[in-house]
């Protein structure tokens, strides 16, 4: 498969970046750049839709499926991700959720 400009989405790069062109803008199958042209530093995936981006301006985006976004925020940095790539280390948070089962909606 050859990639070329028009496999990918720039449309939510900076309107002064040379690359911005909202040509493919939405386009469903098309590939998207989640840091819109900001440089990368460091790269840790773990698993997929389990994932660490540190940008060279030292911002970090952290991405987990099924954990919390408060959870993530407060517990989990970049470095925890590379600890448990490079050390092999199994990491535990707590969650908190607030549930009901087996509810019954009927009005008495």
């Amino acid at each position: 498969m050859v990639m070329n400009e028009s496999s990918y989405d720039f449309s939510d790069y900076p309107t002064d970046h040379p690359c911005h062109s909202t040509e493919n803008k939405k386009v469903v199958g098309k590939f998207k750049d989640e840091c819109n042209g900001r440089v990368i530093a460091e790269f840790v995936a773990l698993r997929p839709k389990m994932y660490s981006v540190l940008e060279a301006s030292g911002a970090s985006m952290k991405k987990a499926k099924g954990v919390q976004k408060i959870t993530m925020k407060k517990d989990i940095r970049h470095e925890l991700y590379k600890q448990v790539l490079f050390e092999r280390e199994e990491m535990r948070h707590t969650q908190v959720f607030i549930r009901s089962h087996g509810h019954n909606d009927r009005c008495l």
